[in-house]
């Protein structure tokens, strides 16, 4: 198994490599993520073996004991040698006394896109599973479809999902413009 430590970095560390690497639409400004790390419930964790191999901006939602997962990279060198694995799973262990579970949005699979049927499958691999619920990822340009994944030692109730969904908007995604239209069509499929 790789070795690997995990430090709290700043989104200096990280954001010209995330600026390269996802989708514009998907990104916050320079100034949101550096208000999002002001006080303290959202964590850059850089993984290290010898020098960077990858990171993770993660929401901790005291209020529901969940975590968020924002963003995860392994830097291109480090990539198929097992690293995400065990960053992924560093990333639980770490928090597990706290949060009872992590959320990750995953993009639904195009046809014959096989890096995004990949990305479910590795998830999966590591114990997510897909939650039984529609959900958009709220953008500057409105909102996409995505999966929302859940991995963790407690239960990701629809109510309990929906309850933290509200919380991560109103922190992460406080500035995209159709949060609260999201939000009601989330809550709609509570029966």
């Amino acid at each position: 198994m790789k070795e690997i430590t995990i430090r709290l970095g700043h989104i200096d560390d990280v954001y010209a490599h995330m600026v390269e690497e996802f989708p514009a639409n998907e990104l916050k400004t320079y100034a949101e993520f550096i208000k999002l790390e002001q006080d303290g419930r959202y964590d850059v964790l850089l993984a290290y073996d010898e020098q960077l191999i990858g990171y993770a901006l993660v929401y901790k939602s005291k209020a529901m004991r969940a975590l968020w997962l924002d963003f995860l990279a392994v830097l291109p060198s480090a990539q198929s040698k097992g690293y995400g694995t065990v960053f992924f799973e560093s990333i639980i262990n770490a928090y597990q006394a706290d949060y009872d579970g992590m959320y990750l949005e995953v993009e639904i699979p195009e046809k014959d896109n096989v890096n995004q049927q990949r990305r479910i499958t590795y998830y999966e691999r590591l114990g997510a599973q897909i939650l039984p619920m529609d959900y958009w990822l709220p953008t500057q340009d409105g909102a996409f479809a995505m999966y929302l994944m859940y991995v963790g030692k407690k239960e990701a109730t629809l109510e309990r999902t929906v309850q933290t969904i509200e919380d991560v908007f109103a922190y992460i995604h406080k500035s995209a413009p159709d949060t609260s239209h999201i939000i009601a069509k989330i809550k709609a499929q509570i029966v």
